[in-house]
């Protein structure tokens, strides 16, 4: 472990590189599996969305989704940077004979 605990040492960002990419490609294979329990085609409903409500009904699904990813992405960053990082067992406190 590093001896500047504000700055993470290589093994650890690595570690929670890998763990990050691990949960998206769960994450995805969840979508996927949802999807095809549910007999949904992304393809298929952006083009029934483009055909019902036009370019600009895409346009608005598109931002929506760019806002959310925003915000996850927001939120990883704040958990990198704010979140518990994983601590050494230390020693048991010492009592002191205070007679």
């Amino acid at each position: 472990m590093s001896s500047n605990k504000f700055n993470p040492s290589v093994e650890e960002v690595i570690a929670n590189g890998r763990r990050v990419v691990k949960e998206a490609e769960e994450a995805l294979a969840r979508s996927k599996r949802l999807f095809a329990e549910n007999n949904i085609d992304p393809e298929e409903t952006m083009a029934l969305i483009r055909k019902r409500g036009g370019d600009a009904a895409v346009r608005a699904l598109e931002a929506q989704a760019a806002a959310m990813l925003q915000e996850f992405e927001d939120e990883m960053e704040r958990q990198r940077v704010h979140g518990t990082k994983p601590r050494p067992a230390g020693k048991p406190a010492r009592l002191r004979n205070m007679i």
